[in-house]
């Protein structure tokens, strides 16, 4: 396949998500975040980690506020991503008073003064996406922010894509810069997918 081809597919599947996303009624949405994020802090992947790095979600994505206020209670390091203007991601440390404000698109984000830490640092990586497959592929929104942040993690980290089950797909096409998750959770079921 070729590389504008590829790229003509994943235009497409973005425009599908973004509807089937959006077709689901807002407390579907919540109870859909409400039972695919319980099931991610019953998990293994979460239970040990020590350093979380989440997302502040935006527009009809899964909402993350539970999974950033258990993690805080559960006195893990939560970290937040802000985005630097040379579309890199900075992974800042979230407590309980940290204010976070909207970007120029916005996104919440913790401010540049907030402390930071290395992708490195991570344990457990909880990835936003448009869609999923079911050997962890991800679609991403096209800018490859996450990609690129994910390409520095650690062997060992684990990294998630927690997303409704209307967000998965037979297939995601995939080039080799992509970063594919370990697990994909949802409502209905917890995918361990292969790298």
């Amino acid at each position: 396949m070729s590389l504008e081809s590829l790229n003509r597919g994943k235009a497409e599947l973005r425009k599908i998500a973004l509807q089937r996303r959006a077709a689901l009624a807002v407390d579907e949405r919540a109870r859909h975040s409400e039972a695919a994020t319980s099931r991610l802090l019953a998990d293994p992947a979460y239970l040990h980690a020590q350093v979380v790095c989440a997302y502040a979600n935006f527009g009809d994505e899964l909402d993350t506020h539970t999974l950033c206020v258990a993690a805080r209670s559960d006195r893990k390091t939560l970290l937040l991503p802000r985005v630097e203007k040379n579309s890199i991601l900075v992974l800042h440390v979230v407590g309980p008073h940290t204010a976070l404000k909207p970007n120029r698109i916005g996104i919440f984000e913790p401010a540049a003064s907030e402390a930071s830490m290395e992708a490195s640092q991570v344990d457990l990586f909880v990835v936003p996406g448009l869609a999923f497959d079911a050997h962890g592929a991800r679609l991403g929104y096209g800018r490859g922010y996450y990609d690129r942040l994910l390409s520095k993690a650690r062997a060992d980290a684990c990294m998630v894509g927690v997303v409704f089950e209307a967000q998965l797909v037979p297939q995601v096409p995939t080039t080799t810069t992509d970063v594919a998750m370990h697990m994909v959770i949802t409502e209905a079921q917890t995918l361990h997918c292969r790298r």
